[in-house]
């Protein structure tokens, strides 16, 4: 995913610096590739941060309020 929106970074900031913003048949080409790859690639993001690793979040939470309580009693 970061590699798709690095190239498409790439693509405009190349078109619009060394092509004095001409859109070229080639550049469209890889800006819609790169931009679709993105798009695509981040739905599993997403879903894997905040939907896969809310278990584990919570875990990790219940196992800091438990060591917080043993460390308060001794």
């Amino acid at each position: 995913m970061l590699n798709s929106l690095a190239g498409l970074i790439t693509t405009i900031v190349n078109v619009y610096t060394a092509r004095h913003k001409y859109w070229s048949r080639t550049a469209i080409i890889t800006a819609t590739v790169m931009g679709t790859c993105a798009s695509i690639l981040m739905v599993p993001f997403f879903i894997y941060n905040f939907w896969k690793l809310e278990d584990v979040r919570k875990e990790h939470d219940r196992l800091e309020k438990e060591a917080e309580c043993i460390s308060k009693t001794t």
